[in-house]
């Protein structure tokens, strides 16, 4: 016979026992005959419970005896994919949309990946796989709703950038058209032709700076309330700009990090551009900041 203890807190030897014996008498038919268990009376403050009878049946005891003692949990779990740079969208100003989604669906735990972790994966904890489900569609909806604001920004940027664009076509088409003048000799001409030309520059740089906020507005309408600026459909000096005053504005609020949104340089105008001239002004300004390569973005800290 072999012997062997086992410690059990006392406040959980009756969970050992069980209603009327009924745990301790289930261990004992699965060991065996000739295996013995003692449980230390109750005036014992002793937390060692006693093992007799073969190496197989005590291995047996101990795995009956952990069973017990391990709580079942009373949740199950779930898991949503949303692109990294979307969380802000499900989270919402301030948790909003969080709350929101915990209180209209009784999940227990929505739990979203931090700021510097590479996941896309958002948990779910909750009593019932319907509540789950519930959750599920509650995220979908926020990300559907910024996915349209993206659709409807895309438009802005085709009309604002469109009157820009005309009025860049116009100063060339004035500012060659003076330097031909020139070269015949028609100074006078070329003098007006050059003064149109500056005309439609300052008109194209206001009409620039017009389009730049009316995009970063719409892009950035409930994101910047969650610390995340979105620079898509921006252009490299223009994403500088903006950046350098909502960092500021984050700092004076007391936010411990920003995320930059610039995309993942699919396009030769977009993040390739946009991304090497943000993370040049950060080492400028000496701020601590982290690369999320695979989403295209950067998490500056404070």
């Amino acid at each position: 016979m072999t012997e062997a203890t086992v410690n059990v807190p006392k406040k959980k030897h009756s969970i050992l026992i069980g209603p009327g014996g009924a745990n301790i008498n289930r261990i004992r038919e699965a060991c065996g005959s000739g295996f013995q268990i003692t449980i230390p009376g109750r005036t014992d403050e002793s937390d060692e419970v006693k093992l007799s009878g073969t190496p197989a049946q005590i291995e047996i005891a101990k795995e009956k005896i952990n069973e017990l003692l391990t709580p079942v949990s009373r949740y199950v779990m779930g898991e949503v994919s949303v692109p990294k740079e979307l969380h802000w969208a499900v989270i919402g100003e301030k948790g909003k949309n969080i709350q929101k989604i915990k209180a209209n669906s009784s999940v227990q735990a929505i739990i979203v990946p931090k700021v510097d972790e590479v996941s896309d994966i958002i948990k779910i904890q909750a009593s019932t796989q319907q509540q789950i489900e519930q959750a599920k569609q509650m995220i979908e909806s926020f990300v559907s709703q910024h996915q349209q604001k993206t659709l409807e920004a895309d438009e802005l940027y085709k009309k604002y950038r469109k009157q820009t664009q005309i009025h860049a076509e116009n100063r060339k088409k004035y500012f060659d058209a003076a330097a031909d003048a020139y070269k015949a000799g028609n100074r006078a001409e070329a003098a007006e032709l050059s003064k149109k030309g500056k005309h439609e520059h300052h008109k194209m740089l206001k009409s620039q700076n017009h389009a730049a906020m009316k995009i970063f507005k719409a892009k950035n309408k409930d994101s910047l309330a969650c610390g995340n600026i979105d620079l898509h459909g921006l252009h490299a000096r223009e994403s500088v700009a903006l950046v350098n005053i909502y960092l500021y504005k984050f700092q004076k609020k007391g936010r411990q990090s920003a995320t930059i949104i610039c995309g993942k340089g699919l396009h030769s105008e977009g993040a390739a551009v946009i991304k090497p001239s943000i993370i040049e002004f950060l080492d400028s300004k000496g701020f601590k900041y982290v690369e999320d390569v695979e989403h295209g973005s950067i998490v500056v800290s404070f």
